[in-house]
């Protein structure tokens, strides 16, 4: 076996259906996957093995959003999406190139993947125009699916705030989002040279979470608890945004414990080559009890 084997899943040409998944990333942390993978089209599939999270189980989603003339794309939504990777290995790094199908403003963006071997838990992602793209003015990477994880505390540079104080009162959209909450550069976490946003649970116990009834169980927690952050170069332009559900995607099934952060994202005006690092770190305990309601029962 070759020592970059035991450092890099990527597919193998040839070999069996498990090795040949469109599956890439670090063999001790966090991985990127493509369809026909389990999830929606236009995605990036974020796996966190190492938080005890067997494949085929999604930990959370990457949408590619870039905004032509004031109009904001969405590899999610439209009839389009991430179509194909191409790999490069140099040293103790792993580089995937994702295309991205035309969408429909115009934009062609192409999402370079670098994963580091000795940074098991982060992947850095370059924005780049495709030949024939419209001018970009931003691409948007945002982590879509933090209610799995339960996301409700929001780090900034000198408090937590918590999804509850940011809605006090809900006013959810026609798809169940309350509207977005922006934070400007200079209110985030410094670490180094890069600003940070980053949020986790509130709960002590995530698989101690009573379910309503018609939750689909794919939302249902495996697991170890993960702290879901974005980092990046403070550029001017920078800011931070978040938004919110009570209710599961698609479904009135309720969050247990309530209201939890969805869409995390970091966004700049685009320039070519920009760096955006996505990373799911192990969370400690919250230093609180748990909001899930009593006489709970594991999921299935």
């Amino acid at each position: 076996m070759r020592e970059s084997d035991q450092i890099w899943q990527r597919p193998v040409l040839g070999a069996g259906s498990a090795a040949a998944l469109p599956v890439w990333g670090n063999t001790k942390g966090l991985r990127l996957g493509l369809p026909p993978t389990p999830g929606p089209p236009g995605l990036l599939r974020v796996y966190a093995p190492y938080l005890g999270q067997a494949y085929p189980r999604v930990v959370n989603y990457i949408a590619v959003e870039p905004v032509v003339a004031g109009r904001r794309g969405f590899s999610e939504l439209e009839s389009r999406g991430i179509v194909a990777g191409e790999t490069k290995e140099q040293g103790k790094t792993l580089t995937v190139r994702f295309t991205v199908e035309p969408l429909a403003n115009g934009a062609r963006p192409m999402i370079e993947a670098v994963f580091h071997a000795e940074r098991p838990y982060d992947v850095t992602l370059r924005c780049l125009a495709a030949p024939g793209s419209a001018p970009m003015e931003r691409c948007i990477l945002t982590a879509t699916m933090g209610n799995y994880g339960r996301l409700r505390r929001l780090f900034l540079k000198d408090r937590v705030v918590e999804a509850k104080t940011l809605w006090p009162t809900l006013a959810p959209d026609r798809l169940g989002f309350e509207p977005h909450r922006s934070f400007p550069a200079h209110e985030l976490v410094r670490r180094g040279n890069e600003v940070v946003l980053a949020a986790e649970t509130d709960e002590a116990d995530l698989l101690a979470a009573t379910y309503a009834p018609a939750t689909f169980p794919g939302w249902f927690y495996e697991g170890k608890p993960g702290r879901h952050l974005w980092r990046t170069k403070e550029v001017p332009g920078l800011i931070a945004r978040v938004n919110a559900r009570r209710t599961y995607w698609l479904s009135e099934a309720a969050i247990p414990g309530g209201l939890a952060f969805e869409n995390i994202e970091l966004d700049a005006p685009f320039v070519s080559g920009q760096e955006f690092t996505f990373a799911i770190e192990p969370q400690a305990a919250p230093d609180r009890p748990s909001r899930t309601p009593s006489a709970p029962q594991a999921p299935a």
